[in-house]
C-alpha cells in the first residue's frame, strides 16, 4: 500500500501533463516473480512475451541486450493504447544470481516512457546498496522501508502461529517457547534480514521435527 501510495502522487503529475492522452487509454498490470528465473535474458523474454506477445524461444539469442532492443520498439507500439505497470518481485535474486548480466535489469528499470511504471520489490536489506554502487541509475527512485524490529516479527509469528493452532487441542506454546521465538527472530535480524517468511519456514521446520 505504501508504494502504491508513492506512486500514485507521481503517476498523477504524469497523468495531469497528458490526460487526454491517458483518460482514452486502458491500464494493464503485470506481475512476475524473479524466483522462477535463473537469469534476466529469461525475464526479459517473459516480459515480451505476456506483455507483447511476442512468440519468442529462449533458445533465440543468450544476449539480454537482443531482448531489450525488442523491447523498445515494442513498447512505444503498445504504450499508444495502454498505460503498463510491471511489476517484478523478488529483484535481488536475479543480481545475486546472475551479477554480471544483472545491468539489463538495470537497463530495463531506466527505460523512460509516460504511461509506463516499473516496480521492483527486494527483500534484501543491503540490496538498492550493491546496485547503486555499481550501476548507473538515470529513472529509478527507491522507497526504502524499515525492517520489522525484533517486538515486531515477534507479534507477527505468534499471531501466525495462534491462527494456525486455533480450533485446535494444541497450544502454540507447546510448540515453540517464548524464548525460543525470541531468539529465533534474533538470530535472523543479526544476518540482516527481518523476512517473515523465512521466520516461518524455520518454525515450521522446527515442529515438524
Amino acid at each position: 500500500l505504501d508504494i502504491l501510495r508513492e506512486l500514485h502522487g507521481s503517476l498523477l503529475c504524469d497523468f495531469v501533463r497528458t490526460r487526454r492522452q491517458l483518460c482514452k487509454k486502458t491500464l494493464s498490470v503485470y506481475y512476475f516473480n524473479s524466483m522462477n528465473y535463473d537469469y534476466p535474458r529469461q525475464m526479459l523474454l517473459s516480459i515480451l512475451r505476456q506483455v507483447f506477445k511476442d512468440e519468442l524461444t529462449i533458445d533465440n539469442n543468450d544476449d539480454p541486450d537482443y531482448y531489450m532492443q525488442i523491447l523498445r520498439k515494442r513498447m512505444r507500439r503498445v504504450l499508444k493504447k495502454t498505460c503498463v505497470v510491471i511489476m517484478i518481485d523478488e529483484l535481488d535474486h536475479l543480481y545475486y544470481k546472475c551479477p554480471v548480466s544483472f545491468y539489463s535489469m538495470i537497463e530495463f528499470f531506466n527505460l523512460s516512457y509516460i504511461g509506463f511504471v516499473k516496480i521492483g520489490i527486494s527483500n534484501t536489506l543491503n540490496f538498492v546498496s550493491h546496485v547503486s554502487g555499481t550501476f548507473t541509475l538515470l529513472n529509478i527512485k527507491f522507497l526504502v522501508f524499515k525492517p520489522y524490529t525484533v517486538a515486531q516479527l515477534n507479534d507477527i509469528l505468534l499471531d501466525r502461529i495462534t491462527e494456525a493452532t486455533a480450533g485446535s487441542e494444541l497450544n502454540w506454546a507447546e510448540l515453540i517457547s517464548p524464548s525460543a521465538l525470541e531468539l529465533l527472530v534474533k538470530k535472523v535480524i543479526s544476518n540482516n534480514s527481518s523476512d517473515v517468511r523465512f521466520l516461518l519456514s524455520c518454525i515450521s521446520d522446527a515442529v515438524a521435527n
